[in-house]
């Protein structure tokens, strides 16, 4: 726990005051999360305190940080580029700033913006925490919540179709990545049926 509180003091002088808060409560939900499913809370709470660490960078920064990390920047990234590269850019940061080496942490924070096409139980809960946490409102949010005691795959389409439900419903672009990723989960739903 000394551990989880020494991350929190680094990281409420790094980020914003509503992201350091937003923090704490995804931070809360992965462990709660965590403990349900069987997965490591404290790899669960690391990654839920510390997955919007790069939201304390500018769109320039993070385009100009995913350039130096040599990561993809595509045209449609460049209408998007906190959406898309905030997951991406933080997993770096976090090990570089903050020495966390846990692959699957790493790969949890690189993925909860918009999913993966292999996610761990780990990153489907992450992914999940950050989408349902206490102050998230969205018209499904509570099926979505309820799912989340259910069946961890179940409730990560669910959290995939009411993120793209809102991209629709704002006309917002989607990004590829997040199709991708609720189509491998369908995928992966119908071959367990």
């Amino acid at each position: 726990m000394k551990e989880i509180e020494k991350l929190q003091r680094r990281l409420k002088d790094m980020v914003p005051a509503g992201v350091y808060e937003h923090s704490l409560r995804v931070q809360q939900r992965c462990v709660e999360l965590a403990s349900h499913y069987g997965v490591d809370t404290n790899s669960a709470a690391i990654a839920g305190l510390l997955h919007d660490v790069a939201k304390r960078h500018s769109a320039d920064e993070l385009i100009y940080l995913a350039e130096q990390d040599d990561l993809p920047i595509t045209e449609l990234v460049l209408t998007e580029p906190v959406a898309a590269l905030h997951g991406v850019v933080g997993a770096a940061i976090i090990g570089r700033e903050f020495g966390v080496t846990d692959r699957e942490v790493l790969l949890a924070v690189q993925q909860h913006a918009l999913g993966g096409e292999e996610m761990s139980a780990l990153s489907k809960i992450l992914y999940l925490a950050d989408k349902t946490e206490a102050e998230r409102t969205a018209p499904e949010i509570e099926a979505v919540r309820a799912l989340c005691a259910q069946n961890l795959d179940e409730a990560l389409v669910a959290a995939f179709d009411m993120m793209i439900r809102t991209k629709l419903n704002e006309r917002s672009l989607i990004l590829e990545q997040l199709v991708r990723s609720r189509n491998k989960a369908v995928l992966k739903l119908r071959r367990s049926d």
